[in-house]
């Protein structure tokens, strides 16, 4: 059985992003909301390179816990 990857809204994407901003680091943020440190990392650099336009098309739902 092949299990679906959940799919994280912009505003969920954007919150970890802010958390990080106001002193988080990416081990505490990736623990607290069960998402893999190399996903806040990509989250984290498209955020920086353009905060305006970032996550754009991110219009996935996170899966409930």
């Amino acid at each position: 059985m092949v299990k679906s990857q959940p799919r994280y809204s912009k505003e969920f994407k954007l919150r970890i992003c802010r958390e990080l901003e106001s002193g988080g680091t990416v081990a505490e943020v990736s623990r607290r909301h069960h998402v893999h440190p190399s996903l806040v990392y990509n989250w984290v650099s498209k955020y920086r390179k353009n905060p305006a336009a970032a996550f754009a098309s991110g219009n996935g739902r996170k899966l409930p816990a």
